[in-house]
């Protein structure tokens, strides 16, 4: 027995016979100048596109190639939550955008309200981010730096710039990153334009923006802050063994199950991070 499918949303409809609708209706792609949709390959393919046919000949629906993601619900504490609120509650906060004033006074403000419930457990700095603003980024470093809470930072992809930066400002013995992780450290950029007096202006403020982050990378790495100006100038990458080597973390994260045996390893491999 024959199959007939017509897709509601693939049924030939007809314009109005009036002459100005028939010149509108003219002027749409996929319509004749009589004003009547032009039913031809590409409605012939549309409706391929939509069904497939088994050896049975049997319709089965198109396949889904791509599953939506969303963020997920968690269950915690008897109750159901964004899985983000939930890492909050656990002390666990990400840099995972490109750093802004709004991402800047948001993460500002979790910091603070977590180390004021409680200021004796460490907070922790999960980043995964390619830069941002320099002012807003400092706002994060400096809320940092006031808490009573150590803050733990683990980088997991990459840490380019200002995030690098935040990155080395963890607690000293608790920074690390995973172990395909890159680092990049480079100058700050401007993007004046205009006057030249304009000009000069925003490369003596950028100029005193760099000298104070070298020198307060030159404190969190233990590196001298004419290595710093040498290596940054042009800008450097860094590996997970180079960035331990350099200072700007302390250890490599391995997934628990693989710990006993990287251990074991290295006691016979002397340089396995």
């Amino acid at each position: 027995m024959a199959l007939s499918i017509t897709p509601p949303n693939l049924r030939c409809s007809y314009a109005r016979t009036d002459t100005t609708s028939r010149s509108r209706a003219a002027d749409r792609p996929g319509y004749l100048r009589t004003g009547k949709r032009n039913v031809n390959i590409a409605f012939n393919k549309e409706v391929q596109k939509r069904l497939s046919w088994r050896s049975k000949g049997t319709a089965t629906r198109a396949r889904v190639t791509m599953m939506p993601v969303g963020v997920p619900s968690v269950l915690y504490e008897n109750d159901f939550l964004d899985i983000w609120d939930v890492l909050n509650k656990e002390r666990i906060v990400f840099i995972g955008d490109e750093i802004d004033e709004e991402i800047s006074n948001k993460l500002v403000a979790t910091l603070l309200y977590l180390d004021g419930l409680d200021s004796s457990t460490d907070l922790f700095f999960f980043i995964n981010c390619h830069g941002g603003d320099v002012s807003s980024s400092l706002a994060i470093y400096d809320t940092m730096q006031f808490l009573k809470s150590s803050v733990v930072t683990r980088c997991i992809g990459y840490a380019y710039d200002i995030p690098a930066f935040i990155l080395a400002a963890g607690k000293r013995g608790s920074r690390a990153a995973l172990p395909h992780t890159r680092i990049i450290l480079r100058s700050p950029v401007g993007e004046a334009d205009g006057k030249v007096d304009d000009v000069l202006n925003e490369t003596k403020e950028l100029t005193k923006i760099r000298d104070h982050l070298y020198n307060e990378l030159a404190k969190h790495t233990g590196q001298p802050v004419e290595k710093i100006f040498q290596d940054l100038t042009e800008g450097k990458g860094f590996n997970t063994q180079e960035a331990i080597e350099y200072g700007l973390i302390d250890r490599i994260a391995r997934p628990r199950r693989l710990s006993n045996t990287i251990h074991q390893q290295e006691k016979t491999a002397p340089g396995l991070g």
